[in-house]
């Protein structure tokens, strides 16, 4: 699919009220993909299972959907799949400080 699929998969969904599930497992989103995504997040208060998983999102990807998530009050997303995504344990200790320690 690539980083315009998402971006253009984003855009669609920004005003879905229906889909619970988005799985992009292996899709090559990247950054640029990822960001997309958090903007999506940002508003959309339906997803609750996001998988994302071997896209090589990196460290900065995972701050920016963090970011969407956070940035919405709204969100009902429950489960969020980052695996193969070269994400270092900075990265991770981002996801959890903005979903999980803050959130309590």
């Amino acid at each position: 699919m690539g980083v315009s699929g998402i971006v253009n998969i984003s855009e669609a969904l920004a005003k879905n009220t229906t889909l619970k599930t988005l799985n992009l497992y292996r899709n090559i989103l990247d950054v640029d993909g990822a960001r997309a995504l958090a903007a999506l997040l940002k508003v959309n208060c339906t997803i609750e299972f996001l998988d994302i998983g071997h896209n090589r999102i990196r460290q900065t990807g995972l701050r920016a959907i963090c970011d969407g998530i956070v940035a919405n009050p709204k969100s009902k997303l429950t489960e969020l799949g980052i695996r193969a995504n070269f994400i270092n344990d900075n990265g991770i200790s981002y996801l959890f400080e903005q979903l999980i320690i803050n959130r309590q």
